[in-house]
């Protein structure tokens, strides 16, 4: 197993939020809620402390604000320490040698200080959208065992299946070596297709002095604006190896799947998987009293966050903290968020409410399973 002090956690937050907006406007994908009461970066954080490393660097983008409040020193995670921590990377914080700010890898350059001063070996790079409870300390010693370069943990999926579609997938040779990075896609055509595709998490192992080669040798040549290209386009030149995770992966790559994924916790083999997996989650804690449930509530088959009052009948559904369902209201397969208030009569079927939401008396909001409507934050229906 490697040592505690011989690993270097990076998180990158360039992810396109291009189908998420309505939830993205006031925060990147990494601060989404999620689950009832975590954000989604929880659960690679979470990963890394679990797996003793105790210094991480974080690459923001743009409303970092969220973020950082959600995270702060780190103490959830254990990363509140004197020596290593919790590292914040803006691409703005250095105008200077900002140039034009176009793709992510000048952050990386202008950052390459992490790397030098870490005194680790190793390092392990994730991004955020592929939401998973994986032991990061197997998938180390994995790849030190096989000699590769880089090691990318991958998910085996069914082809066929529109779930990860334009997520990053693995072409690979017989013994997992990895040949190229292709986008996942579902052909229009039968002939050829196999029936899994090796969808990546994104998770990228190697040692620090071959990033460090990497970032300086795509900054000199211009080759690559973003740390994900340089990667792909890596794997021609070194051994790149896949290491299959089998757990369950949620990937928040839009409204649908955000949806989807917080649904598929209401089924007990998937909230095991993701929430008593190998690493314990933790989150931003908050002290709050327990939900109250009254003579009239009705709930079935769903999550419910510490400080609800549930007065009205709640069925396959999310609810966050401190949410009220008032007498009458009527909650079904839907996703409410932080401070919501269902008032009386109101009825809400296949919706996500982002936070402070209010819905009025009587009101009737009804999206579908494929399409479920979103309530801004902050919104009064």
């Amino acid at each position: 197993m490697a040592k505690r002090n011989r690993v270097l956690g990076l998180i990158n937050l360039t992810e396109s939020d291009f189908q998420m907006k309505s939830l993205t406007d006031h925060r990147p994908v990494a601060a989404i809620p999620f689950g009832g009461r975590y954000r989604i970066i929880d659960f690679v954080l979470s990963n890394m402390s679990q797996a003793g490393i105790d210094t991480i660097g974080i690459y923001l983008q743009d409303k970092e604000r969220s973020l950082m409040d959600h995270i702060r020193s780190g103490h959830p995670w254990d990363m509140d320490r004197m020596s290593g921590g919790i590292f914040y990377f803006s691409p703005y914080s250095n105008p200077d040698r900002t140039y034009d700010i176009q793709g992510d890898i000048m952050n990386y350059y202008n950052n390459i200080d992490i790397l030098e001063k870490s005194n680790c070996e190793y390092v392990i790079m994730s991004s955020t959208a592929m939401v998973m409870n994986i032991d990061l300390n197997k998938v180390i010693d994995a790849h030190i065992d096989s000699k590769a370069d880089v090691t990318v943990v991958y998910k085996n999926y069914d082809s066929t299946d529109h779930y990860y579609d334009n997520a990053y997938i693995l072409n690979t040779e017989e013994d997992d070596r990895i040949k190229s990075f292709g986008v996942k896609i579902v052909k229009r055509t039968s002939k050829n297709v196999t029936n899994l595709t090796k969808v990546s998490t994104e998770t990228y192992i190697m040692k620090v002095s071959l990033l460090k080669e990497l970032i300086e040798d795509a900054v000199s040549s211009g080759s690559s604006s973003y740390m994900r290209e340089v990667l792909h386009d890596a794997a021609r030149l070194y051994h790149f190896k896949g290491y299959e995770f089998e757990g369950y992966i949620a990937y928040i790559s839009s409204i649908q799947n955000y949806y989807i994924s917080n649904m598929d916790l209401l089924n007990e083999k998937h909230l095991m998987s993701l929430f008593y997996g190998s690493s314990l989650i933790n989150t931003k804690i908050r002290n709050e009293n327990p939900s109250f449930y009254s003579g009239d509530s009705n709930v079935t088959n769903s999550l419910i966050a510490n400080g609800c009052v549930i007065d009205g009948e709640v069925v396959n559904s999310i609810l966050f903290r401190r949410v009220h369902v008032e007498k009458g209201a009527r909650i079904e397969n839907s996703i409410i968020m932080q401070n919501g208030t269902i008032k009386k009569g109101a009825n809400l079927k296949n919706c996500i409410a982002d936070k402070n939401v209010i819905v009025s008396e009587g009101q009737m909001m009804s999206g579908t399973k494929k399409n479920p409507l979103v309530l801004v934050k902050n919104s009064v229906i």
